[in-house]
């Protein structure tokens, strides 16, 4: 396989490709290539106007077409096995994909053409995004992914970010850019490897080199947080000078541990509600998160957005428990607790899991265990934590509350739980 620095545009900017694909502007040029607008021909008949990425790589054997042209295969097979056509309109289509024998056996794509502007750029137009136009974009990426989070083996895009949404004509969305996208394997309940745009990436993706769809859900309340404040949520956290590379990650991924990003409504007073789901979002542990897009898409599509008292509580307990204020973050819990009837729901587990810690923290071991045991009975019934690494961060989070006021008995206790499960 060759590789050329850079692509020769001029070579193809009236190319007929494949007997069927008439190219008629050159758009733009990346790592991969260059992508051409294109009109698709049958029998010398126009059928529709496409975009045709093509690779700058040359002599591509069969086998690392397949390599090239991943992206283009897996959402392909997404888009066929997707379930209702709302969530396909959100996700851009391919129409075809091969090796250019009459042309240095290049690898090319054809792919939905979608001739509005990204929303990267809506964004610079609207420094600040009205409340109404931000849902309408977010419920529809969600829409989408929330396709792909549902399939059997879930599908990640993992390089969520304004670039990668663009924006057709009549103002709807459609994700692209599916490169670094990857499946979950059931047994595992996440893929390996750090991938994507770090101001967009997860913290377990970063330095645990994992993610799944809750790391998806991260980079969507980046955006969201972008989308309604100008500005990014940890633009505060500016590393040291002279850090490699690794030390800036590592810098980082210990400054968000210990701080929350400001809620959005201090920077935008028309935020309202939204506080709650985009904080929610953006929790450092993926296992706090919504779990996939469709529960982040039903928080969205709540009436007026009104966010369940008791979620508000659980959020706001979480924030005093960053503040250390462990007395009032206990009392938080314990009065959405109290709410009749109690649903046995995910907040239920939640907010047992958290008032836990917190009275670990407060050194009141009795009633902690007392709490998660509650937490661990209504996993049972319920499977909220679905894989074994959901199972053993649970219990780290337990043993280094206890490690660290040195109750060794009791940290050694799910310092062993969490082994089993990993």
């Amino acid at each position: 396989m060759g590789l050329e620095g850079k692509f020769p545009k001029e070579r193809f900017e009236t190319a007929f490709l494949e007997n069927r694909y008439r190219l008629t502007k050159y758009l733009a040029e990346g790592g991969f290539g260059a992508v051409f607008a294109a009109n698709q021909e049958v029998m010398g008949h126009y059928v529709r106007q496409v975009a045709i990425k093509i690779t700058k790589a040359t002599f591509v054997t069969p086998n690392q077409a397949g390599e090239i042209l991943a992206d283009a295969i897996i959402l392909a097979r997404v888009i066929d096995e997707i379930q209702g056509s709302e969530a396909k309109r959100f996700l851009v289509r391919v129409y075809d994909m091969g090796v250019l024998k009459q042309h240095e056996q290049r690898g090319f794509i054809v792919m939905e053409f979608v001739s509005g502007r990204s929303l990267q750029y809506r964004m610079k137009h609207y420094p600040r995004m009205p409340k109404d136009m931000c849902l309408r974009y977010m419920r529809q990426i969600c829409t989408g992914l929330s396709a792909m989070h549902s399939l059997e083996e879930p599908v990640i895009h993992r390089d969520l970010k304004p670039e990668n949404v663009l924006l057709t004509k009549s103002d709807e969305v459609r994700i692209v850019d599916f490169g670094l996208a990857a499946r979950i394997e059931n047994l595992y309940g996440y893929v390996e490897g750090a991938a994507g745009t770090e101001g967009y990436m997860s913290p377990e993706t970063s330095i645990r080199q994992e993610s799944n769809c809750a790391s998806d859900v991260y980079s969507l309340g980046v955006m969201m947080y972008e989308m309604l404040t100008g500005e990014h949520p940890f633009k505060h956290l500016i590393p040291p000078p002279r850090l490699s590379e690794e030390q800036r990650r590592q810098w980082l991924f210990k400054e968000k541990q210990r701080n929350s990003p400001k809620p959005p409504s201090r920077l935008n007073n028309t935020v309202g509600d939204l506080d709650s789901v985009i904080m929610r979002c953006l929790h450092f542990n993926d296992y706090e998160r919504y779990p996939n897009a469709t529960e982040l898409l039903k928080a969205l599509d709540q009436p007026d957005n009104k966010i369940p008292k008791r979620e508000r509580l659980l959020t706001e307990g979480l924030e005093l428990g960053k503040r250390k204020e462990w007395t009032q973050a206990e009392q938080a819990f314990r009065v959405a607790l109290g709410f009749q009837p109690q649903p046995d729901d995910e907040v239920q587990f939640r907010l047992r899991h958290h008032l836990a810690l917190a009275l670990l923290e407060q050194r009141n071991e009795p009633s902690a265990i007392e709490q998660i045991r509650k937490a661990e009975d209504l996993n049972e019934v319920k499977c909220f934590l679905t894989t074994k690494k959901q199972r053993a961060e649970f219990y780290r989070s337990i043993a280094e509350i206890c490690e660290r006021n040195q109750n060794a008995l009791m940290a050694l206790k799910y310092q062993n739980l969490e082994k089993r499960e990993k």
